[in-house]
């Protein structure tokens, strides 16, 4: 997150990329398997907001 801290925009742009490359291999290793909610573990943990710490 030290990469980011700056840019919470730049890191959801990161972690969305992850979370469909995360889906396509999914799709890759098991075609028939139904997909997991993968939104949670990727997209649902980040701060909403910068937070200041005085």
């Amino acid at each position: 997150m030290r990469d980011y801290r700056d840019s919470i925009l730049g890191m959801y742009a990161y972690l969305a990329a992850c979370l469909n490359e995360a889906r396509e291999d999914l799709r890759d290793l098991a075609p028939s398997a139904p997909a997991p909610d993968l939104w949670p573990r990727f997209m649902g943990w980040p701060p909403t907001r910068r937070r200041r710490y005085f």
